[in-house]
């Protein structure tokens, strides 16, 4: 397809006026149309997506999650950033989606841009930049686990992921992040000739319902990419 992913590396590196910043050393920017994750596994499953939705020629980048918002702000500070016409910026909302809405409207205007009103949507301007805070506009909180996981719960296997739930309610001390454990169970009831260990590989490999009407959000949002 027509669309790359590309990654982000720790160095110093300068902005745009010369200055150091230590952070996120981006790759060069060769596509008018960014989609922004977190991570390896976020980027793997946008790639995944894109080809399904039939959307090429956009530039996936990867930024980290550790001091997400930093490096997200680093990004306006690259000499070529200007090419993009459409920077769509996806995370997650992990406890709280509002206080995260919160903050990356905050990261947004350092970047210097306005914010789109709501999660899920554009600012409509010139770049259009837009945000999208895992799992749905909906959802008070969670990660884009959750959201994965909403497209599958009417599969037979989810129900080992059930079960699991039910057991470490009885333990003294279960699984730090249970989105990412319960994605783990589901991954490893599922066939095939390798176990796909993450979120990102599981997309690769197809166990991800993209179908379900659970992703129609993050559809809409990102067909403002074609």
């Amino acid at each position: 397809m027509g669309s790359e992913i590309m990654s982000n590396i720790n160095c110093n590196f300068q902005d745009r006026n010369g200055r150091k910043k230590f952070g996120k050393k981006p790759q060069p920017i060769v596509k008018k149309k960014l989609l922004i994750g977190e991570g390896k596994d976020e980027c793997n499953f946008f790639w995944v997506l894109l080809d399904y939705l039939k959307i090429d020629d956009v530039q996936i980048i990867e930024i980290g999650g550790n001091d997400f918002k930093k490096q997200l702000v680093y990004q306006k500070d690259r000499p070529d950033f200007d090419k993009a016409d459409i920077i769509a910026i996806t995370c997650d909302g992990d406890s709280n989606s509002h206080s995260k809405f919160q903050s990356m409207e905050h990261a947004i205007r350092k970047m210097g841009f306005n914010p789109p009103e709501k999660n899920g949507e554009y600012n409509n301007e010139n770049p259009n930049v837009g945000l999208y805070i895992f799992p749905t506009p909906d959802d008070n909180s969670g990660m884009l686990e959750d959201l994965c996981l909403q497209t599958v719960e009417t599969h037979e296997s989810f129900q080992c992921v059930t079960t699991f739930s039910e057991t470490i309610e009885n333990l003294s001390e279960g699984p730090r992040n249970l989105s990412k454990a319960y994605v783990q169970v589901y991954l490893a009831s599922r066939p095939g000739r390798s176990l796909a260990k993450d979120l990102g590989t599981g997309a690769k490999q197809g166990h991800w319902n993209l179908d379900s009407d659970s992703l129609d959000g993050l559809k809409f949002f990102l067909n403002v990419l074609k």
